[in-house]
């Protein structure tokens, strides 16, 4: 693995960059830090200073956070047994509940916070693309961003006409309810920060991706229940503590729930390049290949 550039910067530098920088109301996670910490007790980190392009002092984008103390969930995650995982999950969906009762009727990344205190939808970060109107709309963003890249990836090249069938066959078959809520967008493990003593949660981190989605999102791109089984059951309880919270399981969810996860792995492949490098990159292309075959198989995609 090639060795990334070491940053040097100097007490000097970092109060002459805070000095300089306007912050922009427009960027995502700035925005959405900002409304968490006014209107619910989710644990993120103040945004000191930010900056969105490379600038002469020292020549990177960078986001500025104040520290909080706490290690990566991932680190004891699969470690925990069972009433402490439970413990963990708990809290994990006590913030959703916090997120989830912000409801919109647009799909898009949040842009700012009105005078009223609302949040601002525009288009997706990821995309450039929307405010959007429906889940169809969403899905179809993600099929046309999706092709290219499985295009010039040689593994994945037989994919892409699948793709073009999943859009035209089963697409427009899809039953959503198109009202949608606030999401964080890449709620995995290693984005999550714990007190390991107490099993307090300390931060949740990482909200560039977070905004308006659809309801199902945040029950299915995350990876709280890797190594799940039916002897622990651990999805069913962290959905029984979402209702607990107030938070319902979307209408047709587990109808749906194949086609979100079908949407998962692919955009996981998109990815997986900027993951990954070498060997580990070809290990973790091989596992996703196989969960996408599986899908394949249960949706009838096969091509005859």
């Amino acid at each position: 693995m090639s060795e990334k550039p070491k940053i040097e910067i100097t007490i000097n530098q970092i109060n002459k960059l805070i000095k300089s920088l306007k912050v922009f109301p427009s960027n995502t996670e700035f925005t959405i830090h900002n409304f968490l910490l006014k209107n619910t007790s989710v644990p993120v980190p103040k945004i000191i200073a930010y900056q969105e392009t490379r600038n002469e002092i020292i020549g990177y984008e960078f986001v500025l956070m104040e520290n909080i103390e706490g290690i990566v969930l991932e680190k004891i995650l699969y470690k925990l047994d069972t009433e402490n995982r439970k413990k963990v999950l708990s809290q994990i969906a006590f913030y959703i509940s916090q997120l989830q009762k912000y409801k919109f009727n647009k799909i898009g990344s949040f842009i700012g916070i009105s005078e009223n205190n609302q949040l601002k939808i525009g288009p997706m970060i990821e995309f450039g693309e929307g405010p959007l109107n429906s889940v169809q709309e969403y899905f179809d963003v993600r099929i046309r961003n999706t092709i290219p890249a499985f295009e010039s990836t040689p593994s994945l090249v037989k994919y892409v006409e699948i793709l073009k069938k999943y859009k035209n066959s089963h697409l427009p078959q899809i039953q959503c309810e198109n009202t949608f809520a606030l999401c964080h967008g890449d709620l995995f493990s290693d984005n999550i920060l714990i007190n390991p003593k107490s099993l307090k949660i300390t931060g949740i981190l990482d909200w560039e991706y977070s905004g308006s989605f659809p309801l199902d999102h945040e029950f299915i791109n995350t990876d709280l229940f890797k190594m799940d089984n039916h002897n622990f059951g651990f999805r069913h309880f962290f959905i029984q503590e979402l209702i607990k919270y107030g938070v319902q399981k979307p209408p047709l969810f587990d109808k749906r729930r194949i086609h979100f996860k079908f949407f998962f792995v692919c955009m996981v492949l998109e990815s997986h390049k900027w993951w990954f490098e070498n060997e580990k990159r070809d290990a973790f292309l091989l596992e996703y290949i196989t969960k996408l075959d599986k899908i394949i198989k249960i949706l009838n995609l096969n091509l005859d």
